[in-house]
């Protein structure tokens, strides 16, 4: 029986995330057992599925960023856009005891994607995100695509 709720983040790290949205620097999701141990995991349903809110948690490299946007595309070239570009810019906080640490949730609405055959994998998505000022770096498992199923069970 498939996972009625999970999350699917990043198996590499990505550096040099500046103030423009860049093919080369996209972020890949995907399902990770081994990145957080203590939580339930499930693959990113093909459908059936509503995306709840993305965290990213990203580390200063260069300035002071304040703000993030992000979108979320079915692809690995960064063509296929399937979440976003978010309305407006997310605010990022900075870490209560690493300050060039920072964290946002961007909320996603309870978006319902479809399976498409522009989709690189199934169960896998690619974000791309942007800051206002400055560079910063996406850790490993500092993205996080949270979604819960659309069933209810009995």
């Amino acid at each position: 029986m498939a996972a009625d709720s999970g999350f699917i983040t990043n198996a590499t790290a990505v550096t040099t995330i500046q103030q423009a949205h860049t093919v080369g620097l996209l972020v890949k999701l995907e399902a990770l057992k081994a990145a957080d141990a203590k939580s339930e995991h499930g693959q990113l349903p093909a459908s059936g599925a509503r995306w709840s809110h993305l965290a990213l948690r990203l580390d200063r490299t260069a300035g002071t960023p304040v703000t993030c946007t992000a979108r979320i595309y079915e692809d690995s070239t960064g063509d296929d856009l399937v979440a976003g570009p978010t309305q407006s810019a997310f605010t990022l906080a900075p870490g209560l005891t690493t300050t060039t640490s920072y964290s946002v949730v961007i909320p996603l609405d309870d978006i319902v994607p479809t399976d498409t055959a522009q989709r690189t994998a199934t169960g896998e998505v690619y974000v791309s995100v942007a800051v206002d000022a400055g560079t910063v770096t996406v850790p490993i498992a500092g993205a996080k695509l949270f979604w819960n199923s659309v069933r209810r069970q009995a």
